[in-house]
C-alpha cells in the first residue's frame, strides 16, 4: 500500500541521516587539514549550485510547482545555477524561461547508482571551485500525508571539532587528503541517498492528499448533482400536477356546458 511505501521509504531515508554525525566525527580526526580544505573551506563569494529534485509521476498537484517556487526564490543572482532533476521539473523551468541545467544521468531514477553520480557531479564542480556553495530543494514528510519543501546544504561539509587525537598522532594511509576526499565522498552520497529517500516518501505522500481531494471533490459534486436531480425531478413534477388539473377543469367545464 500507499502506507507501507511511506514508511519504507522514510526509514530509508533516516538510516541515511545516522551515517552523517558519525562521518562528521571522522571529520574531526583531520580536523587540522579539513578546516582549510577546499570542500570545507569555500570561497567567500561566487555563484551558488540549486539542486532541484522534481517527480515525473502524475498525479501530485501542487508538488512541482511548490519545490520550483521554494528553489528560484533562494536564487538570488544570475551567476548562481539551477540543476533539475525531473523532465516536469526542466518543462516547468523551460517554460518560466529560467536558465537550468537538466541531470540528464537521472532520468526518473532514485536509487543509489544514482545517488552516486550526483554527488559525483556535484563533488567535482565544488571542487574545482564553481560553487562556492550547493543546496538541494525537496519535497520532505511531515506525517503520513502532508509534506513541505525542504533546503538541505550538502557543501561545504561540515568540518567537525577537533577530536581529543588530532591528525598528527594517527596513521593515515595513504594520505590524509585522499582519506578526506573519501570520506567527503561517502558523506555526499549519504546525504543525496537520503534526500532521494525523503523525497519518494514526500512523493506519496501527495499523491494520498490529491487522490483523497479528488475524492473529497467528486463526493461534494456528486451530492450536488444528485441535488439538482431532485430539485428538478421535483419540478417537474409539479408541473405535470398542474397541468393534469388545469386539463381536468377544463374537460369539466367543457362537459358542464354542453350539458
Amino acid at each position: 500500500s500507499n502506507f507501507a511505501k511511506i514508511r519504507h521509504f522514510q526509514t530509508a531515508a533516516w538510516r541515511q541521516e545516522q551515517c552523517l554525525p558519525e562521518l562528521t566525527k571522522c571529520f574531526s580526526l583531520l580536523a587540522p587539514l579539513a578546516a582549510a580544505h577546499p570542500l570545507t573551506a569555500p570561497p567567500p563569494a561566487g555563484p551558488k549550485g540549486i539542486m532541484i529534485i522534481t517527480s515525473d509521476e502524475g498525479f501530485l498537484g501542487e508538488f512541482n510547482g511548490d519545490i520550483l517556487r521554494a528553489a528560484l526564490a533562494e536564487k538570488k543572482s544570475p551567476e548562481d545555477d539551477c540543476i533539475v532533476l525531473g523532465e516536469r521539473g526542466a518543462l516547468a523551468l523551460e517554460e518560466r524561461r529560467q536558465p537550468y541545467a537538466f541531470f540528464s544521468q537521472a532520468a526518473g531514477r532514485r536509487d543509489y547508482e544514482t545517488a552516486v553520480a550526483v554527488s559525483g557531479f556535484l563533488f567535482k564542480e565544488f571542487l574545482r571551485r564553481r560553487y562556492r556553495q550547493v543546496v538541494i530543494f525537496y519535497a520532505g514528510l511531515e506525517s503520513a500525508v502532508s509534506w513541505r519543501v525542504r533546503c538541505q546544504r550538502v557543501l561545504p561539509l561540515p568540518a567537525g571539532a577537533p577530536a581529543a587525537k588530532h591528525a598528527s598522532e594517527l596513521l593515515i594511509e595513504p594520505s590524509a587528503e585522499s582519506v578526506l576526499q573519501g570520506l567527503a565522498r561517502l558523506y555526499l552520497q549519504a546525504a543525496v541517498f537520503g534526500i532521494f529517500h525523503a523525497a519518494q516518501a514526500a512523493e506519496y505522500a501527495a499523491r494520498l492528499m490529491y487522490l483523497e481531494r479528488g475524492d473529497q471533490e467528486l463526493a461534494q459534486r456528486n451530492r450536488q448533482l444528485r441535488q439538482q436531480f431532485f430539485k428538478r425531478a421535483q419540478v417537474i413534477a409539479e408541473k405535470n400536477i398542474r397541468e393534469n388539473l388545469a386539463a381536468k377543469l377544463l374537460q369539466e367545464r367543457a362537459h358542464g356546458r354542453s350539458g
